[in-house]
């Protein structure tokens, strides 16, 4: 049955304008791309038709994103990415462990709620980079694809996700001459604190490249989460959120796991 919204008791007429549709669908279809290319081109890729002629972020980078980020779905018993599960627990100390990809072009930056304004925090990119708009003035974690503009805060962000309180997030800093471990892009900050300590570590903000020559390519890389709830300094009552991206031991790493110390992390919490 066809269904429309004028009916026409011909056959003739129906067969006609049936034919005509037909002929309408194949030169959308024959246009379209053409249309795509032109409008990218005027609009540039932030418009409607550089966002639907670029493939932007690849399926492995976003899933890495939602990893952390996704929200809870009580109806198939889902709690959520685990920044947001681990931030929706009552526990001041818990961890979990998951996939973390960022290939290619792609950046991922976690934002504190208080982000510094007047220092560098990558090592890759000799500017301070500004928190999204969308982030307002909250702590977030945002993606983008391409390389971050020092002067357009906004350029290329692809998503960002919000997280309500005072928080603050870090990776574990590595100075390069380990040659064989997985790092993040970050340089090295201060004020953080996580809720467990391995001799002689420092802290760096969680910036995280697919593709750096300063910081080598991240990839996907099985992660360590961490939470730490604690005062916060002079602030009477008042609590801040300290969590840790980092990677994690493997059971591959030397034939036995350790050299990222995740499961003496383990033992501090439990």
């Amino acid at each position: 049955m066809r269904l429309s919204l004028f009916r026409s008791g011909k056959k003739a007429q129906d067969r006609s304008s049936t034919g005509l549709s037909w002929y309408a669908i194949v030169g959308l279809l024959l246009f379209l791309p053409v249309a795509l290319v032109i409008g990218s081109v005027l609009f540039g890729e932030n418009s409607i038709f550089g966002i639907m002629s670029s493939s932007k972020v690849d399926q492995s980078t976003l899933a890495g994103f939602n990893a952390l980020v996704a929200q809870p779905n009580r109806a198939r018993n889902y709690e959520g990415g685990l920044v947001v599960k681990l931030l929706n627990e009552e526990s001041t100390k818990s961890f979990d462990q998951t996939y973390l990809s960022v290939h290619n072009k792609n950046i991922l930056i976690a934002f504190d709620t208080e982000w510094p304004t007047e220092a560098h925090q990558s090592r890759s990119d000799n500017f301070i980079i500004y928190k999204p708009d969308e982030c307002q003035d909250m702590a977030c974690i945002c993606l983008y694809h391409g390389k971050l503009d020092k002067d357009e805060r906004n350029k290329h962000v692809y998503a960002c996700e919000r997280f309500e309180g005072n928080i603050k997030f870090a990776t574990v800093f590595y100075d390069g001459s380990e040659k064989d471990l997985k790092k993040g892009c970050g340089a090295v900050r201060e004020g953080f604190e996580a809720g467990t300590t391995i001799s002689g570590e420092r802290f760096a903000y969680a910036i995280f490249y697919g593709s750096s020559k300063e910081c080598g390519d991240w990839g996907s890389v099985w992660s360590y989460v961490e939470k730490h709830v604690k005062k916060a300094d002079g602030s009477g009552d008042n609590v801040e959120a300290h969590i840790l991206i980092t990677p994690a031991d493997t059971k591959t790493d030397n034939g036995s796991g350790g050299k990222y110390g995740t499961e003496e992390r383990k033992k501090q919490i439990v």
